[in-house]
């Protein structure tokens, strides 16, 4: 949107996104009652390895970084407190959206903290007050920094003395940070547990938008 105006084509692009991912939701409901079989382009792939049910989320995200960039080309300049407020916003539906389970049988060990729209909501605030605030030549500084940085976790030794594989699920640093952070209030729980929607993954989500 620039002004008052809408851009038709990232509209549509979006519809495309929430098609997707109307798609992908639907599918893995699916699977997981065993009505039928899935495709796998439908699917995520379970941890290895890449899927078109993988690109709806980058897809969101690089949406919103589109979005962003020509509010500020634009020169429309959100108050940092409204970008607070809807990142405040959607972070609690996607706190609410994370648990409804947890509201029909409360239990502090499955109670999740982060999810999709959570990340969505830490995303958006941290690229509004960068691009609001910082040069370009920061931007493309920080982008390399965070993916850069975020390679370098991955490969980091696990303190707990586990051995690091990255292809095993939980079996790196990342995922270890997320169970001592996040603990007990993670995707996957356990020893091996891991988070999809993590803390440390959040930034190379930030630095796609």
């Amino acid at each position: 949107m620039v002004g008052a105006q809408r851009l038709a084509s990232l509209d549509v692009m979006r519809g495309f996104a929430v098609v997707g991912m109307i798609i992908v939701n639907w599918a893995a409901t699916v699977a997981n009652h065993h009505v039928s079989v899935v495709p796998w382009p439908l699917l995520h792939a379970e941890w290895t390895g890449l899927t078109p049910a993988d690109l709806v989320f980058p897809a969101f995200v690089v949406l919103m970084g589109v979005s962003l960039g020509l509010n500020y080309d634009a020169s429309v300049k959100q108050p940092f407190r409204r970008v607070l407020v809807r990142s405040s916003r959607l972070f609690a539906v996607g706190l609410v959206l994370s648990n409804l389970y947890w509201l029909r049988d409360p239990d502090p060990d499955t109670f999740r903290i982060l999810g999709v729209l959570q990340r969505l909501a830490l995303v958006y605030l941290a690229t509004a007050l960068l691009i609001r605030h910082s040069s370009s030549r920061f931007q493309i500084v920080m982008i390399a920094t965070l993916l850069v940085g975020y390679w370098a976790a991955l490969l980091a030794p696990l303190p707990s003395g586990v051995p690091r594989d990255i292809t095993v699920p939980g079996a790196n640093f990342v995922s270890w940070f997320d169970r001592v952070t996040l603990s007990g209030h993670i995707y996957v729980p356990g020893p091996s547990g891991y988070d999809p929607e993590g803390v440390l993954s959040t930034f190379p989500a930030v630095a796609c938008v």
